[in-house]
């Protein structure tokens, strides 16, 4: 009796173990049908295979998928958002291990049906689709936007390189993308306004002031966007150096380094900054003038005046720029004269030196030099050797010493 009892519970077991696997497999069926209707066709492969090919990692077959999707057109975005926000359901995640607890000879075909979960893969898949693309994707740009915050990095960048590639028609949503709480998804529009160039140029202002953004990394990545966009930035970042202070007007100023070409536009607020209130402010724009190789007279003006700043480290960018701009400096040869009796040592030689590199036409401090010839510190001296060597050599140039 207990025999027949137990052989009992055992086969209602059995069976309710076999009824429900059937039951999992039907609906996984069903799951499936209704997943594959939602899918365009192209070539025998459906949009989600193209899809997942695009992201493969043989060159030839990302040109396949992207040939294949510009093929199917406008008509795949809708489907690829939808794919761009894939999630594995409650049921894949409980039952794509199930193959392991059935009988060998019914793991093959239950693996088909119970699949590993892999909404990441299809995600970032679906994101470098929209990108391959192009502007054709832009319906997609709001997505992409608040797929750069997902938690995957992978599937972020390809959100962000997805925007890049859709181009001007993104950058409404970038900007928008800018005031995001995080930090991650501020970096990654910037990074995608910088790909796109100038056509990125409505983004600047709100670049602009992201300058001072609480993230180091997104003040970083600031730079190198700005950069990218191009001429078009001068106007924003010359009008940060006229009406900011501290940490912007400071970025604004190294990012004009980026505009050789447009020097002259940037010269009237760099030069006016050679006289704000903080002294490292006017040593960065002394530095900066210099770097560019300013020459026109607003800035020779600017350097000589900075000559006699208060602050040491000032007048020693002084006496660097006209350095860098000796060809032109000739008129600041007064100042620098003058320089060669300043109490730091460094200014000295620095001084001595910028007019070792004016030549002939430093000949007015000939007799300064002569003097700082014998000064205490031997490094000068030696400044002032070579620039007497410079400035007269035939009669002067047994001083000299081995030029810097």
């Amino acid at each position: 009796m207990r025999f027949r009892r137990g052989w009992c519970v055992f086969v209602k077991r059995r069976l309710f173990i076999a009824l429900a696997l059937v039951g999992l497999v039907v609906l996984a069926l069903i799951l499936a049908s209704k997943r594959n209707d939602a899918r365009y066709s192209y070539k025998g492969k459906t949009l989600e295979e193209w899809c997942r090919q695009s992201y493969s990692a043989d060159l030839q077959k990302q040109n396949e998928a992207q040939a294949a999707l510009n093929a199917i057109g406008p008509k795949a975005v809708p489907e690829l958002i939808r794919l761009l926000q894939a999630k594995d359901s409650a049921f894949r995640k409980r039952t794509w291990l199930l193959p392991l607890r059935m009988p060998q000879r019914l793991r093959p075909m239950a693996s088909r049906i119970f699949k590993m979960p892999d909404a990441e893969v299809v995600r970032v898949a679906a994101a470098r689709s929209l990108g391959m693309m192009g502007a054709v994707s832009k319906s997609a740009a709001p997505y992409l936007v608040k797929t750069m915050g997902d938690q995957n990095p992978n599937v972020a960048w390809e959100a962000a390189k997805a925007l890049a590639c859709i181009g001007k028609d993104a950058v409404p949503d970038l900007i928008g993308a800018l005031q995001s709480k995080d930090a991650g998804v501020r970096q990654r529009a910037v990074f995608a306004l910088g790909q796109i160039g100038p056509d990125a140029e409505a983004a600047l202002p709100e670049l602009i002031r992201r300058l001072k953004d609480e993230d180091a990394g997104v003040r970083a990545a600031i730079g190198g966007s700005i950069g990218r966009i191009g001429v078009p930035a001068m106007p924003a970042l010359i009008d940060v150096l006229e009406h900011e202070k501290g940490a912007p007007r400071d970025a604004a100023a190294g990012l004009t380094l980026q505009f050789y070409r447009a020097v002259r536009m940037s010269l009237p607020a760099l030069a006016k900054m050679t006289q704000a209130e903080e002294p490292a402010a006017r040593q960065q724009a002394i530095r900066i003038l210099g770097q560019m190789r300013a020459a026109e007279t607003v800035a020779i003006s600017a350097f000589t005046a900075a000559l006699k700043d208060p602050v040491v480290e000032v007048r020693l960018a002084a006496t660097k720029a006209l350095s860098q701009v000796s060809w032109h400096a000739q008129a600041a040869v007064p100042a620098l004269t003058d320089s060669l009796k300043d109490a730091s040592p460094q200014v000295r030689q620095s001084a001595a030196l910028t007019l070792a590199k004016i030549g002939a036409p430093a000949k007015p401090a000939v007799q300064e030099l002569t003097r700082l010839a014998e000064d205490k510190e031997e490094y000068v001296r030696a400044a002032a050797r070579q620039a007497l060597a410079r400035i007269e050599p035939g009669e002067t140039g047994k001083l000299a010493a081995p030029q810097k």
